[in-house]
This record gives C-alpha cells, sequence and structure tokens, in this order.
C-alpha cells in the first residue's frame, strides 16, 4: 500500500483542467476555441507523426446556481464513477463522495479552520483512510500524508509568490531520504504554462496550453529516463453550456517513445 500513497498525494495536488470562471459575456460556444490537432481514427497527428490513442475518457458536469460543480461523471471504457459534491457557505468544497454501480468506493472529507484548509480525509469502501495534512506559513504551505500506522509518508513543500500562485514544489520520503523530487512552475497571465521535475533518476516537463476562456486544452510531457525519451500527451476537448461552463469534456491521451530531434519545441 506505501506504494499507492505518493500516487495519491501527487493527485491531491494537481491542478484542475477546467477553470472557466469571470469571461466576456459577448462570447458564446461557438467561440471557444480548442486543439489544433485532429483526432481521428483512433489516432492523432502531432508535428507530423501519427500516435495511437491510448485511453479515451468522458466526464459530464452539473452545476448548482452559484456555478459549483455538483456532480461530475467519469467514463472510462466501461467503467462509470459518479461524483458528488458537496460545499460549505463559503462555496469551499467539504465533501465528495464517488460511486461506481451505484455503491459509494470512496469518498474525501475536507476540513477547514478560519476557512483555509486543513485536512483532507480519503476513505475508501474497503475502510482504509489516508489522510494528508495542510500547514501553512508566509510564503509557502506544507502538506503531510501520513501512513494507516500514524508515521508520514510523504511531505511536500510548495512555495507561492503573492499572487497564490506555485512557484516550486520540493517533495520527499521521510523513510528514504534520498528520494526527492523538486517541481519549479512557470506562468503566463496567471495560467501555468511550465512545469518542470526533476527527481533522482528522472526529469519530467510538462507544457501547458489553454482555450481563450482559460481552460486547459493540452498537456505535453516529457520525460527523460537514461537517455531515453517518453511522450505523455493529452488533450481536452470540451462542450459548454450557455454559460459558458464546461458541460461536458473528451480526455485523449497518448504515451509514447520518442527521438530527441521530434520533441515540439515551445517558445
Amino acid at each position: 500500500m506505501k506504494k499507492l500513497l505518493p500516487v495519491i498525494f501527487i493527485m491531491i495536488l494537481a491542478l484542475s483542467g477546467c477553470q472557466s470562471g469571470d469571461v466576456e459575456e459577448s462570447l458564446t460556444p461557438e467561440d471557444i476555441k480548442t486543439f489544433d490537432e485532429v483526432i481521428e481514427d483512433g489516432k492523432v497527428e502531432i508535428d507530423g507523426i501519427s500516435y495511437d490513442i491510448k485511453s479515451v475518457s468522458k466526464s459530464t458536469y452539473e452545476y448548482d446556481y452559484e456555478g459549483n460543480i455538483i456532480e461530475r461523471t467519469n467514463e472510462n471504457n466501461d467503467k462509470k464513477v459518479r461524483t458528488e459534491f458537496t460545499y460549505n457557505e463559503n462555496n469551499d468544497v467539504v465533501e465528495e463522495k464517488n460511486y461506481s454501480d451505484g455503491n459509494l468506493i470512496a469518498s474525501r472529507i475536507y476540513s477547514y479552520e478560519d476557512d483555509v484548509l486543513k485536512e483532507l480525509k480519503v476513505v475508501y469502501e474497503e475502510g482504509l483512510e489516508v489522510i494528508t495534512k495542510y500547514s501553512y506559513e508566509e510564503d509557502k504551505e506544507i502538506l503531510t500524508s501520513y501512513n494507516l500506522d500514524g508515521s508520514e509518508s510523504i511531505t511536500a513543500t510548495v512555495y507561492k509568490d503573492e499572487n497564490g500562485n506555485k512557484l516550486k514544489m520540493v517533495q520527499s520520503l521521510p523513510e528514504q531520504e534520498n528520494q526527492t523530487a523538486t517541481t519549479n512552475y512557470q506562468y503566463e497571465d496567471d495560467l501555468l504554462i511550465k512545469a518542470t521535475t526533476e527527481r533522482n533518476d528522472t526529469n519530467t516537463t510538462v507544457h501547458y496550453e489553454y482555450n481563450n476562456v482559460g481552460d486547459k486544452i493540452m498537456e505535453y510531457s516529457i520525460t527523460i529516463l537514461d537517455d531515453l525519451y517518453f511522450l505523455d500527451a493529452t488533450f481536452f476537448e470540451y462542450e459548454y453550456n450557455d454559460k459558458l461552463q464546461p458541460a461536458s469534456l473528451n480526455t485523449y491521451r497518448i504515451q509514447s517513445p520518442i527521438e530527441e530531434e521530434d520533441i515540439r519545441k515551445f517558445d
């Protein structure tokens, strides 16, 4: 189970793909742009090379009158997971319940103190609980995830700028002092455009692209391991409602080795 915890922790830190909020009222769903690549017959061409799409998933969303997501349904192959969201009076999410085939499979419970997130508890159907606690200093927050016996599993220190954007994150495993990961973030117009992670044996660089309402439409990730290069690219295809909120999202992912000369150059 210890191998699972770092993965869960990274998911906790992940940025949301849907960032639609204050957008121009004159825009209509038809005005919203998407990625340039064409997806057809289970393939996508990137920079002149055709890749097989490894996975396709679809998400649909329902909102309350304040614009909060109250239900999300994810479908991947034959598996469907429905998530219900509950909020407090400050519109902070306090609970997420995940259901599959009508059965509760996991709950995420958020606890706040003075309107600040202090703890996240993930409870699985078999009774396993994973707890992450949050503490804060002037320019950083510290997230600590715990094993079942109460010992620390993984710690992440996130450094932020004056606008609250993440500048750097350092992850460490207390039980393995040499296992660390450092991620540096770059922004443009307050949108994350690049994240570079250095680990003991691999380096990963992720580039992000957005549409004209600030929703992520592509992640382009290159991982280097032993002088080999691996591409992981994800495309996000939205349908919007009349309030310019994502009503549905198709996610297409490819994973493939790539030659160094075929890696996309970003400005």
